[in-house]
């Protein structure tokens, strides 16, 4: 644990009275107000950015869900254009096969 001494009597040197003091307890003291005031800008931020913010998340998770739905029906697409192109194939094949 760290400590730190602190001298109750500056005017008196010789005075060998010194008092231990928990510098974690001596740390939170030291900063309750600037924890206070971080909290409350971040608490102000919140409201003007939280409801344009919450906006933007929306907007990209209906976006990801969007392009996800695409991304199967172009799949799905590329699948039947790719049966249509082996069926013209085969077609092109017993045409080639029947005209010799």
């Amino acid at each position: 644990m760290i400590s730190l001494l602190i001298t109750k009597n500056i005017n008196n040197p010789t005075n060998n009275n010194t008092t231990m003091v928990d510098i974690n307890t001596t740390i939170i003291t030291l900063t309750q107000p600037l924890a206070s005031g971080i909290q409350t800008l971040s608490y102000t931020l919140q409201l003007l950015v939280g409801g344009v913010f919450g906006i933007y998340v929306i907007i990209a998770v209906l976006n990801f869900y969007s392009n996800r739905k695409q991304r199967k029906e172009m799949k799905e697409f590329k699948q039947q254009v790719a049966a249509i192109h082996k069926t013209l194939e085969d077609i092109k094949q017993e045409l080639i096969k029947k005209s010799k």
